[in-house]
């Protein structure tokens, strides 16, 4: 039976090592423990006696191991705490899915209706003072500066909840503290984009329903604004669709924003200023930004027909492809389905359809099938089709 061990020897020594191997990884720390003989040092340090591992682009490097998320590379899957991510895409809904990210476990119904409550009674209308702040940036401004802006009123209002401002610790090895730091922070970044979507379509806020039977995502709607004229409550239908655009983004395991994110934690900060550290990296141009990249790539073609020309350009370099390749997967990505069924379904219940969609799917059909994109490994993403989830309804 094989062991889980790396052996190495180094020829500059002599010297052999026993580097054991975990989950198909192994330890840097471990390999620090292979010293570079006398003569390859310098006296003043510059150069370490310990081994290193430099990789710029850390693309072979695990900051840590993920319990909570998995992605099959070689074949596109991807699951949530054991559970594949197609498989409970609407049989649970995104706080329910939040609370097994979370706790490692979905929620009974007395628990997911308590963590509900939690969320209305921490989500409700924010600081006047922080409203004012957003709704003090232009409307046409990126939504971005609004939510960066926002969350920073935020924790001005929740000084109390900065380690360094109090002057302790407040979440170290504090688990019930992280608990409900976690539930403030989901709902404090509720109260933020309701309050940015409303500032952009020069609507009033309108407040949580306090029912306990709804969810995150039927309060969010419902403070959008987007609801039935007759009943002026949410369309089911779209809380299905937005309920699902929100499970499928809602884990990427280590993601460039989970990262940066992880990195402000650990200078034991608060979640909020975490949160604030992770947006500001998410909507870089190959992170979320790349989804407004995206839509603006789709405009510029403007028909289907001038496809070939967009990807005649981008093996030319002189554009880039917005919506395809990925540093992970070597296949297509299964998000980038599950957004096009749900909007396939949008279209079919309001007729609607985004003309720019019809160019999406014409750059997935001939890109997916062209020769130069295959052999190097570029596959779609969901940046293609999720930049229509929200406009689409």
């Amino acid at each position: 039976m094989p062991q889980n061990e790396l052996i190495i020897t180094d020829k500059r020594t002599g010297s052999t090592y026993t580097i054991p191997i975990h989950h198909n990884a192994i330890r840097a720390s471990d390999l620090a423990g292979i010293q570079a003989p006398d003569i390859e040092t310098s006296p003043g340090g510059l150069i370490p006696k310990s081994l290193r591992i430099v990789d710029e682009a850390l693309e072979h490097i695990a900051p840590h191991i993920s319990q909570i998320t998995f992605l099959d590379a070689d074949i596109g899957k991807l699951y949530y705490r054991g559970y594949e991510v197609a498989n409970i895409l609407g049989e649970k809904t995104f706080e329910e899915t939040c609370y097994c990210l979370i706790w490692g476990r979905f929620p009974s119904l007395s628990e997911a209706a308590c963590f509900r409550r939690e969320l209305f009674l921490q989500g409700r209308k924010p600081p006047k003072f922080v409203i004012d702040t957003i709704q003090n940036i232009p409307r046409t401004a990126p939504a971005i500066t609004m939510l960066q802006a926002g969350v920073s009123a935020m924790l001005a209002a929740q000084g109390s909840t900065i380690p360094a401002f109090v002057g302790k610790e407040l979440y170290w090895k504090d688990v019930p503290a992280v608990d409900s730091a976690i539930v403030r922070t989901l709902a404090s970044v509720q109260a933020i984009l309701t309050t940015i979507y409303c500032h952009r379509q020069g609507r009033p806020l309108t407040e949580p329903d306090p029912d306990p039977d709804c969810s995150f995502t039927y309060n969010l709607l419902l403070a959008f604004g987007i609801v039935e004229e007759s009943t002026q409550k949410p369309n089911s239908k779209y809380v299905s669709w937005i309920e699902r655009w929100l499970l499928i983004y809602a884990d990427h395991e280590m993601s460039t924003a989970t990262f940066v994110f992880l990195i402000t934690a650990s200078a034991h900060a608060d979640p909020l200023s975490c949160y604030l550290s992770a947006i500001s990296t998410a909507y870089g141009m190959i992170n979320g930004g790349a989804q407004d990249a995206a839509y603006r790539m789709l405009a510029r073609v403007g028909s289907p027909e001038n496809v070939p020309n967009l990807l005649a350009a981008v093996k030319r370099r002189e554009e880039m492809l917005y919506g395809f390749g990925h540093r992970i997967y070597n296949t297509r990505d299964p998000r980038a389905r599950m957004f096009l069924d749900i909007l396939r379904e949008v279209e079919e219940e309001t007729g609607k359809k985004d003309p720019l969609l019809a160019v999406a799917e014409e750059v997935d059909r001939l890109a997916s099938q062209d020769p130069f994109f295959q052999r190097r490994g570029i596959h779609i993403n969901p940046d293609l089709y999720a930049c229509f989830a929200c406009t689409a309804m």
